[in-house]
């Protein structure tokens, strides 16, 4: 994985999302090189899932220098990329401290998140 590239996509995902036996799984992408995640049951929901694979990418990469932009990361979570770059108010109480450590993670990283498709993550992801 080169966690100095300029690009990357990520996702995450739960099944029996919301439940008691909820699983959760992410994984992210260079565009060549997978990682993935098995969050077992550390988190309940799908945007849960998606939050911790975001902050376990950010935390990852590198931080650029003071010169450099920083990298693009691609989702298809509109909910994410809506808190993380358009300030939409975060109501679920168990979303805001991961929301919160993202943004400052993301800030120190200079990434910005855009969203694509879900075929795009399929494509980049493979599921």
């Amino acid at each position: 994985m080169n966690y100095m590239a300029a690009e990357y996509w990520v996702d995450g995902g739960c099944h029996n999302n919301g439940s008691p036996g909820a699983t959760s799984y992410g994984s992210y992408s260079d565009g060549k090189d997978i990682v993935r995640i098995n969050w077992g049951t550390a988190y309940k929901t799908n945007n849960e899932a998606e939050y911790a694979t975001l902050e376990s990418l950010l935390t990852a990469i590198h931080t650029p220098g003071d010169t450099q932009d920083g990298p693009i990361i691609y989702t298809d979570s509109r909910l994410l990329e809506g808190q993380m770059m358009e300030n939409w108010h975060i109501k679920a109480p168990n979303l805001q401290r991961l929301a919160k450590d993202c943004m400052r993670l993301m800030v120190n990283k200079k990434a910005i998140i855009k969203w694509v498709s879900r075929v795009e993550i399929v494509e980049r992801l493979g599921h």
